[in-house]
C-alpha cells in the first residue's frame, strides 16, 4: 500500500532542526548589531549638552591648580617658556590632560599657566582645553576645521587649520605660519599686516626657547592673541605630539 508523503509534516520537522541554527543567527546578528552601536556611540563627537558639562568640569579642575601659579605680570608675554609638566590618561575613547607652563627665569619656581584639557582623535583632533594664569582663562575648542578660544567668557576668535587668524565675527585679522627667522624655528604672528612675534618651539639647539619671541611691542589685543596661541602652542600641540610620538592613539 503506498502512502502519500506529508509536506506539512515534513516541513515542521525541518523547521524545528534549523531551529538551534537559526536563533544562533538571531543571536549573533543581535550581538553585531549592539558592538556596532557601542562603537558608534563611542567614536562619534560628543553633543552641545557633554561639551558643556566637559567645560564646567575643565574650569572647576584648573581652578584647584591656581595656588601653585605665579603672580601676574606683564612679563608673562617674554618669559613664558615652552618647557611644560604634563600627564595624562585615557578613560575610554578621551585622553585627560592635566600640566603646567615654566617660567624661563625661574624654571624650578611656580608656573605661569595651568592647564587642563579633555582630548579625543588624532589627526582630526575634538575637545576642550581650559589654561589659567592669575589673571585670565583662556579657553579652546578643537573641531574639525578649527579652534576656537575664548578669553574670560569672551570670544577672541578662531584659529583655522591653514593658519588664518579670525576675529569673533569671522574677520580676518591675521595668519600664523612657519618660519625660519624666529628664535627656535618656531612660528611667525601675523597682525596688522606685520609680523609681530614668533612662537618657539622645543628643538635640538634651543631646548625649551621662549613661547613668544617679541618682533614689535604689541597692542593689549594683539598681547592676549600672542599669550592665547602660545598656550595653544605649548598646552596643546606640544603635548598631543609627546602623546603622538609614544605611538599612543590619541
Amino acid at each position: 500500500m503506498n502512502v502519500e508523503p506529508q509536506p506539512a509534516a515534513d516541513l515542521v520537522t525541518t523547521l524545528v532542526c534549523l531551529a538551534p541554527f537559526c536563533l544562533a543567527l538571531v543571536g549573533l546578528l543581535g550581538v553585531g548589531g549592539l558592538l556596532l552601536w557601542l562603537i558608534r556611540r563611542r567614536w562619534r563627537s560628543p553633543d552641545e549638552t557633554t561639551l558643556a558639562a566637559e567645560r564646567r568640569s575643565l574650569l572647576s579642575e584648573v581652578e584647584a591648580q591656581m595656588s601653585g601659579l605665579r603672580p601676574w605680570s606683564p612679563e608673562i608675554l617674554t618669559d613664558l617658556s615652552t618647557d611644560w609638566d604634563a600627564r595624562w590618561q585615557r578613560w575610554g575613547r578621551p585622553w585627560h590632560i592635566q600640566g603646567t607652563i615654566r617660567s624661563l627665569s625661574d624654571p624650578d619656581g611656580p608656573r605661569w599657566v595651568a592647564f587642563r584639557a579633555k582630548i579625543r582623535g588624532a589627526w582630526r583632533i575634538e575637545g576642550l582645553l581650559v589654561a589659567r594664569t592669575t589673571a585670565q582663562t583662556f579657553e579652546y575648542r578643537f573641531g574639525p576645521q578649527e579652534v576656537s578660544s575664548l578669553v574670560d567668557d569672551v570670544p577672541l576668535g578662531s584659529v583655522l587649520r591653514n593658519g588664518a587668524l579670525l576675529g569673533p565675527d569671522g574677520a580676518p585679522l591675521g595668519r600664523e605660519e612657519q618660519s625660519q627667522e624666529g628664535r627656535g624655528q618656531g612660528r611667525s604672528v601675523i597682525l596688522g599686516g606685520r609680523v609681530i612675534a614668533y612662537l618657539g618651539r622645543p628643538s635640538a639647539k634651543f631646548r625649551h626657547p621662549p613661547a613668544v619671541t617679541l618682533v614689535e611691542s604689541p597692542t593689549d589685543e594683539e598681547t592676549t592673541w600672542l599669550l592665547a596661541l602660545a598656550i595653544l602652542q605649548v598646552a596643546g600641540y606640544s603635548v598631543m605630539r609627546e602623546i603622538w610620538s609614544r605611538r599612543v592613539w590619541l
